[in-house]
């Protein structure tokens, strides 16, 4: 992937392809407008499905039609090199390694201690929705932070 010759494309064609093939895959955030909705539970699980699962790929396709076998070569190419400039060093300093490993496994020990906090802390029978949306933005953070390798340090963590 490093000598890529491709040849030219035009410059309304590739944004349009580009706008098509990353609103494909934004679009299941969608989902949470669509269950918040006035709309019949049936309807909200249809729309909510093709919004998971066939609009990403309706729209990668339709992405790849326009910008056609160059185009898209030249996108994943231009996607790609972005990045490897985000992805981490293969070597971390000892300290980062651990206070990572505290990250991850912080969450995971108060989410499994959490219902029984409810019954003794008056915080957390006041506020439910802050303490779960804490919890969220840490896993968010987590997930920064571990860029890429979050899966791996997942199936790392859980394997037999």
């Amino acid at each position: 992937m490093n000598n890529v010759t491709i040849k030219p494309i035009s410059k309304t064609r590739l944004v349009l392809g580009g706008i098509l093939f990353f609103s494909g895959f934004c679009s299941p955030a969608l989902i949470p407008a669509i269950i918040n909705s006035a709309l019949s539970d049936a309807w909200k699980s249809l729309l909510s499905t093709i919004l998971l699962f066939g609009l990403p790929e309706l729209f990668m396709f339709f992405a790849v039609v326009l910008l056609g076998a160059d185009g898209y070569n030249y996108l994943k190419y231009k996607f790609f090199s972005l990045l490897k400039q985000a992805v981490p060093t293969a070597q971390v300093s000892r300290a980062r390694y651990h206070t990572g490993l505290v990250l991850f496994i912080t969450p995971l020990i108060y989410g499994r201690t959490e219902p029984y906090f409810y019954s003794f802390h008056p915080f957390y029978s006041t506020k439910p929705c802050s303490v779960q949306c804490s919890r969220g933005l840490h896993i968010f953070y987590e997930f920064v932070s571990f860029r890429w390798r979050f899966l791996e340090y997942t199936k790392s963590t859980f394997s037999i």
